[in-house]
C-alpha cells in the first residue's frame, strides 16, 4: 500500500505458539487517549492459536476471524477494496466539517487503516480508533490520531456527545444480530446532536455464487448461527438506524466483482475472500468433514469458479444523523 502505510512499524509478535494453546496476556489499555476517553477498566486479553493462526478468546467477544498479523494484512486489502469500490473513504455529507476540524470515531477500527488515512487527509480533525484488540501501529502515525481498546457491545469508554462523526465498517462477523441494536444505541450516545454516523457492511450471501462457493458459505452460515449471527442483517440497517432515533437516513448499494474478470478490483477482492476462507478453516473444515487435501482442493478451485460465474458481493452503505435537539 503506497504512501503513509508503507512506513508503518508494527510491534506484533511473530512467535506462533502450538495449536489450540490459550494464552493470557498482560492488560492492554489505551495506547494514547483522547480528551473524550474515560478511564478504562483493565482489559485482559486472551488468544487461542489453531492452524498457526491467532484468534480472539474473550468470553464476551463474538468476532470469528483471527486477530494476528496475517489478518491485519487482509484488512489493509479490504480497506483498499472498499475505498476503490466507493471512490472515497466515506459517503456522509461531512467534508466541509472534516476540513474545518471535528472529532471522529472509527468504531471497530481493526488495524487502524481507515483511521490513519483519514487523519493524514484531514489534519484539522481528531480521529480515535476503537477496537477490542490493539493491533494498530504504535510508533509512526499522524499527530491527530489515537487508539482505544474497547468492546462495542459494552458501554463505550467515552463521554456522551463526544464525536461529530462515527464510522463503522464491516463488523458483521463481530456483532451478533441481537446485539446490533445495542451497539447502535451506544454509538448514538457518544455522537453529538447533529452529528453523523456511517455504517458499511458486506452481504455474505454474495451474488452469482458457484457450487463450491455455496458449499463453503453454507458451512460458514452453519457455524455463524451457533454464534448468534443470521442472514440479512445488512439489508435492514436503515430500519435499525430509524429505530435507534437517527434521522436523515440515506444509503447506497454497490456490487463489487470477485475475480480477475472484474479487473484489478476483482483480483484484489478475490485475494481478500480467499484469505478469509483460509482464516475460517478451523471451524469450516470440521463442518464439511473434509481432509486437509480436500479442503485445499476446494480453496484452489474457488478462484476459477468465481471467474466462471462472474461472482459479485453487495456492499451496503448507510448514513444518518442524530437529531440536533
Amino acid at each position: 500500500m503506497p504512501g503513509f502505510f508503507s512506513r508503518l512499524k508494527w510491534t506484533l509478535s511473530s512467535k506462533k505458539p502450538q495449536n489450540k494453546e490459550i494464552k493470557e496476556e498482560k492488560p492492554k489499555l489505551v495506547s494514547e487517549t483522547s480528551d473524550s476517553a474515560k478511564s478504562l477498566p483493565q482489559i485482559h486479553t486472551a488468544s487461542v492459536y489453531t492452524y498457526g493462526r491467532r484468534f480472539q478468546a474473550y468470553k464476551d467477544c463474538a468476532y470469528v476471524l483471527p486477530n494476528d498479523d496475517t489478518e491485519i494484512d487482509r484488512l489493509h486489502l479490504q480497506h483498499w477494496i472498499v475505498k476503490n469500490a466507493v471512490g472515497r473513504n466515506y459517503s456522509s455529507p461531512i467534508e466541509a466539517e472534516l476540513e474545518k476540524g471535528i472529532k471522529v470515531l472509527d468504531a471497530g477500527c481493526g488495524g487502524g487503516t481507515w483511521t490513519l488515512e483519514m487523519a493524514s487527509a484531514y489534519p484539522n480533525s481528531i480521529f480515535t480508533g476503537l477496537d477490542v484488540s490493539s493491533t494498530w501501529p504504535t510508533e509512526i502515525r499522524p499527530h491527530n490520531c489515537n487508539f482505544v481498546v474497547g468492546n462495542l457491545v459494552h458501554e463505550l469508554p467515552f463521554d456522551e456527545n463526544s464525536f461529530d462523526f462515527v464510522y463503522m465498517r464491516i463488523v458483521g462477523m463481530g456483532i451478533p444480530n441481537e446485539q446490533y441494536a445495542t451497539v447502535l444505541s451506544h454509538l448514538y450516545k457518544v455522537l453529538k446532536p447533529g452529528g453523523w454516523i456511517e455504517l458499511v457492511e458486506m452481504d455474505g450471501e454474495q451474488v452469482y455464487r458457484g457450487q463450491k462457493t455455496t458449499l463453503y458459505w453454507n458451512a460458514v452460515q452453519q457455524y455463524l448461527k451457533t454464534r448468534g449471527f443470521k442472514d440479512g442483517i445488512v439489508r435492514d440497517i436503515d430500519l435499525k438506524l430509524g429505530d435507534t432515533g437517527y434521522v436523515n437516513i440515506d444509503g447506497l448499494r454497490i456490487r463489487i466483482p470477485v475475480g480477475g474478470w472484474g479487473g484489478k478490483l476483482g483480483e484484489v477482492f478475490l485475494e481478500d475472500i480467499v484469505s478469509a476462507y483460509k482464516s475460517l478453516r478451523p471451524v469450516v473444515q470440521p463442518i464439511l468433514k473434509f481432509s486437509d487435501e480436500e479442503f485445499q482442493e476446494l480453496l484452489d478451485n474457488v478462484p476459477k469458479e468465481n471467474n466462471e460465474v462472474k461472482q459479485e458481493v453487495n456492499l451496503f452503505m448507510n448514513w444518518a444523523q442524530k437529531p440536533a435537539n
